[in-house]
């Protein structure tokens, strides 16, 4: 099976009053394309700081980020950019949303940068918001929605140039229950409809086992690979 995603030997530290503190221990891992892994272990293990670093949004102290065959060009911010940009759709648990924006304009954003016209880009914005339960909620700014709704737009935002990768940290953390289903539903839609990889943070042991693959990480290193649903 070829992998989208390979880690080799990654490892994150960070100087503490003189002393090098390590947040992960030389990981190794292989990410398969079209698959979702689910990424679990306690709080304070190192899930979200393996999730950042996968994005290129946290410098590594050692170790090579291969994506695709090619090894990421870590270190160099603006062909990372580049690569984010094109490849990459990131849910982060505080949305980073453009405050500024109304949920149609956040969610257009990325289709604009990527060269779609504003028109198209908007039309597209909205269905993937309606599909999102947020039809109603297009022109309002992310301060008038409710922490549920902002995760909503955000996701609506990471996948709306149908990356080949996702991350999301916790993407249903903050839903009910009929919210984080709409949620689920779309990212497995996405992964299958785009055979795209999904790596996903989640303490919900029902949504892991969703997934294909689960990582257990303890104390920055795997403790183990298993398979979740198929």
């Amino acid at each position: 099976m070829q992998n989208l995603l390979q880690l080799k030997s990654i490892s994150v530290s960070f100087d503490n009053k003189g002393k090098s503190l390590s947040i992960l221990d030389k990981i190794d891992l292989d990410v398969p394309r079209g698959k979702m892994v689910a990424i679990v272990g306690p709080s304070g293990s190192g899930k979200t700081t393996l999730l950042m670093a996968c994005a290129g949004l946290l410098p590594v102290s050692g170790g090579d980020i291969v994506f695709s065959g090619e090894s990421l060009p870590l270190g160099h911010e603006r062909r990372m950019t580049d690569w984010r940009q094109k490849n990459l759709g990131i849910i982060f648990q505080n949305f980073h949303l453009l405050p500024s924006q109304t949920a149609l304009e956040n969610v257009s954003v990325p289709l604009e940068l990527k060269g779609e016209k504003i028109s198209d880009a908007k039309q597209k914005a909205g269905i993937i918001l309606d599909r999102l339960g947020l039809g109603h909620r297009l022109d309002h700014l992310p301060g008038a929605l409710s922490g549920g709704e902002q995760q909503r737009v955000a996701l609506g935002r990471a996948i709306a140039v149908d990356p080949p990768l996702l991350l999301a940290d916790e993407p249903t953390g903050n839903l009910d229950q009929e919210n984080g289903r709409r949620v689920m539903e779309l990212l497995e839609s996405h992964v299958r409809d785009q055979n795209a990889t999904l790596l996903l943070i989640t303490h919900d042991p029902v949504l892991a086992e969703r997934c294909d693959m689960q990582v257990h990480i303890l104390d920055g290193k795997i403790t183990d690979v298993t398979g979740g649903a198929a």
